[in-house]
């Protein structure tokens, strides 16, 4: 019997409180409901903490909240989680939109043919009369799709308009629904209202003007960018806990030898995505101390193997991609860009 495909929805939400139970009992009246939800919390402590209560109160989904220490925006938490996603097709949603009951069956139908689908939506917004609209920001993709051509660029804002042309430019076809299957909620925190990204603002110029730079190169496909999380459940404590270690100038920069190795608890607790930054974060957070950092921070190539190998004698899988060296910026921020797993070893 043919493999049913599996479905994966994948929300990032920030200042999001007010528009979570929606989300939620949303997802809940889905005539077809995602095999996984993937919910990402980009540094909102308060937002955190009000999906861990929603995640209680609705047991029958399979929602599973990540944590982003540091802000890294919405786009950035799409290709992470896109990177972790166990479905075969992407349903992209935003935490502030109204799903209606039949948009992950029809978005699903529409995508059969590896098409990159656009949602249809009503648009409300205070003080402006309804209307129609294409959603740039709501799509239905093949995963593996979506990975082939890296995903989004990490901006902030504009990044979906980027990933059309793209995709398109290299022979995905774009199309979007006929039917209205969600409402786009419009207010003082969207991206295309704030004042830092609103649609008329230097910033949103900004990038147009670098989307139509990038058609001129159709055949651009940029790396993969993905922030460091993990998976919280209902009990954990947010936060403090990962941005305690994301400051790379604040770590030790000698030679230490990893220590407590055998307090490590059940590691898939914690999914590392972004490379060796963010197995260097999976360390520091457990105090395993990296070893060969120089004190200048520019020589930190081939610690992330030491600590892999010293984690497999314990008894702990490693998982690293292929990956690209990136380079340092004026921070001294860099590393491996791999994306990389770390967990118990199968028995």
């Amino acid at each position: 019997m043919e493999r049913q495909p599996r479905h994966t929805l994948i929300t990032p939400a920030h200042n999001s409180v007010w528009c979570l139970p929606d989300w939620f009992e949303g997802i809940a009246a889905q005539s077809l409901r995602p095999d996984e939800i993937m919910l990402g919390i980009d540094s909102c402590e308060d937002t955190a903490q009000r999906a861990l209560e929603l995640v209680e109160q609705w047991p029958q989904l399979p929602v599973s909240v990540y944590w982003f220490p540091t802000h890294v925006g919405c786009y950035v938490i799409r290709n992470t989680l896109a990177e972790l996603a166990q479905g075969d097709y992407l349903h992209l949603f935003d935490a502030d939109d109204i799903m209606l009951p039949d948009h992950i069956e029809h978005m699903a139908e529409l995508a059969q043919g590896g098409e990159y689908v656009l949602a249809a939506s009503k648009v409300v917004e205070k003080g402006k009369p309804e209307r129609t609209m294409v959603c740039h920001g709501v799509a239905c993709v093949k995963r593996e799709t979506l990975m082939r051509f890296n995903g989004f660029e990490g901006w902030p804002c504009g990044a979906d308009s980027e990933l059309i042309f793209r995709l398109a430019a290299n022979g995905i076809r774009v199309t979007s629904s006929r039917k209205i299957t969600m409402t786009v909620r419009k207010h003082a925190g969207s991206l295309t209202r704030r004042p830092d990204t609103g649609m008329h603002t230097k910033m949103r110029q900004k990038y147009k003007n670098e989307c139509a730079r990038r058609k001129k190169h159709p055949q651009w496909v940029g790396q993969l960018q993905t922030g460091y999380c993990y998976q919280i459940k209902p009990g954990d404590s947010i936060g403090a806990a990962g941005a305690e270690f994301l400051n790379i100038d604040e770590l030790p920069s000698t030679e230490i030898e990893m220590r407590q190795l055998d307090n490590l608890t059940d590691p898939f607790d914690v999914e590392c995505v972004g490379g060796g930054f963010a197995l260097w974060n999976f360390c520091a957070m457990r105090s395993y101390l990296p070893l060969g950092v120089k004190e200048n921070k520019q020589e930190t190539v081939g610690w992330d193997y030491a600590i892999s190998r010293k984690l497999h004698k314990a008894k702990f899988a490693v998982k690293m991609h292929p990956g690209v060296l990136c380079k340092h910026d004026n921070q001294g921020m860099g590393g491996l860009s791999a994306p990389c797993r770390v967990g118990n070893k199968k028995d």
